[in-house]
């Protein structure tokens, strides 16, 4: 089974990140390898044998206390007190998967709703273009309620749009006036 895990960018401020680098090692090999319950279903000398050469049992037995006992580092409370895994019957159990699960859930859904957002503003900026174009054209009688409000919304806009050029025309009239009376005067 091919899996994946959230790995985000804090982990490097993470007290995991003072340690040797073979815990370290070792625990992302874990993260990678275990299933969507969270659990690494591998016993050491097989966490050892994917963890890369170099990595003896003994090894990771040692990373394997590591992870699992209180972390020293940090004196703030922490959830498990610190612990990153936990032996469990199957295997091992990473301990905050399920709120990395959760972090990644909301992060995809915000990502969506944006998505959805873009997509809705290029369809209204797309409608509002058309409305402006054919503004003459179009009998407003014949439009569904939906397409009425989306008509008379673009109509607004149009009229806001042109309103403000027509104040910067006037503006502009104005101050191109005052240069020529400054000028006759002089």
């Amino acid at each position: 089974m091919k899996s994946w895990a959230p790995i985000w960018s804090t982990i490097v401020d993470s007290s995991i990140w003072d340690e040797d680098d073979f815990v370290v090692k070792v625990f992302l090999t874990m993260l990678a390898l275990k299933d969507a319950d969270h659990i690494v279903r591998l016993n050491a000398y097989q966490i050892a044998k994917r963890s890369g050469r170099n990595k003896s049992e003994v090894e990771v037995l040692e990373a394997l206390k590591v992870l699992s006992s209180p972390d020293t580092k940090r004196v703030g409370e922490q959830e498990f007190e610190g612990r990153r895994i936990k032996m469990v019957e199957e295997g091992w159990l990473v301990l905050n998967g399920d709120k990395y699960r959760s972090m990644v859930q909301l992060e995809m859904k915000r990502a969506r709703a944006r998505k959805a957002a873009a997509v809705q503003r290029e369809k209204q900026r797309v409608m509002d273009e058309i409305v402006a174009a054919n503004a003459e054209r179009i009998d407003p009688e014949s439009l569904s309620p939906a397409q009425r409000k989306r008509y008379n919304l673009a109509m607004e806009k149009e009229y806001k749009k042109r309103s403000k050029l027509v104040e910067h025309q006037g503006a502009c009239a104005g101050a191109v006036q005052a240069i020529n009376d400054g000028l006759r005067e002089a």
